[in-house]
């Protein structure tokens, strides 16, 4: 069956809340890590609505696959990648795709794009996992990363569950390191 991309919508919000949740869980975590998560993978309709974050949604015929969303303003938990720290099971893989060639050798997280700074956050792409494995996920980074070439933006900095990792590396993203994760308490 066809893919099919839009915007998400304020009704939207739950099940993308609900999809988030699955994937993360897919990956074998206890109910207490899902717990301490649940914060972080939540969608809410002001996420959908804040200027500086972008929903995308992908269904299969009447059937929510999967979504993803990026922000060029910092939203959602950016934070400077300086003295990351080393990489633990509460950690989270930094990557990153150049959108436009060659590479740039400076670095930074995330820039506002209304400001001509050419960075932007991958903040979620979550398939439903019956879905995995078909292309869902590969569709929706490559169309992120043509919305994002035509706005300008030369970097999409990802930070992926280690488990996600050899996805994005499979697409040829870079790693560049790590960062804790903001659903575990210091």
């Amino acid at each position: 069956m066809e893919l099919k991309l839009r915007n998400a919508t304020l009704e939207d919000a739950a099940a993308l809340s609900d999809l988030a949740m699955r994937a993360k869980a897919s990956w074998g975590y206890s109910a207490d890590f899902m717990r301490q998560c649940r914060d972080e993978l939540s969608v809410t309709a002001e996420h959908i609505l804040a200027p500086d974050m972008h929903y995308i949604v992908a269904q299969s015929g009447t059937r929510l696959t999967g979504f993803y969303a990026y922000s060029h303003g910092g939203h959602r938990g950016t934070t400077a990648l300086k003295n990351l720290p080393k990489y633990s099971s509460a950690s989270l893989c930094m990557l990153f795709f150049n959108v436009f060639r060659p590479v740039y050798p400076a670095f930074v997280t995330c820039c506002n794009i209304l400001q001509m700074q050419r960075d932007c956050e991958l903040e979620a792409l979550f398939i439903e996992p019956s879905c995995t494995r078909m292309g869902y996920g590969s569709a929706l980074l490559e169309d992120a990363k043509q919305r994002l070439k035509k706005l300008g933006v030369r970097r999409l900095i990802i930070q992926s569950d280690p488990n996600a990792e050899p996805f994005y590396l499979a697409l040829g993203a870079s790693r560049i390191g790590s960062r804790a994760s903001a659903s575990i308490p210091r």
